[in-house]
């Protein structure tokens, strides 16, 4: 894991930013995160925890950050898809830096019943 956290900080050159927003705001954070959400998403339908119609879209991301509140810290006028991005960031970066797991995440989805559902408790839990 500390080779991906070391490749994770030589991609991010945005030092004009502030922490959050360097986290919030990263595009390769947000495709890792992406990367992660949809692994972990495959594992619990494939085990059957919950139904495929629970897929994570940037429509249902969106609803997350609305949801837990993250709204008020992100930019003004943001695409579902710039919100999403920002959800798959901070995933990515809670995983890379060992703050998280996968099993973890897997627990509370199935602990909570849905991917939204983890997601907001995951959110409120570390920025809320």
């Amino acid at each position: 894991m500390n080779i991906l956290r070391e490749l994770v900080k030589k991609l991010d050159v945005s030092k004009d930013k502030t922490p959050k927003e360097r986290i919030f705001y990263n595009r390769d954070l947000a495709k890792i995160g992406d990367a992660i959400l949809n692994y972990i998403n495959t594992l619990v339908v494939s085990a059957g925890y919950i139904s495929e119609s629970n897929k994570i879209t940037n429509k249902m991301l969106r609803e997350v950050v609305n949801e837990s509140g993250l709204r008020k810290t992100i930019k003004k006028r943001q695409t579902a898809r710039a919100l999403g991005n920002v959800v798959e960031a901070i995933v990515a970066y809670l995983v890379i830096n060992e703050i998280l797991t996968e099993e973890q995440i897997i627990e509370l989805v199935v602990e909570k019943g849905s991917f939204k559902e983890a997601l907001i408790y995951i959110l409120k839990s570390f920025y809320g």
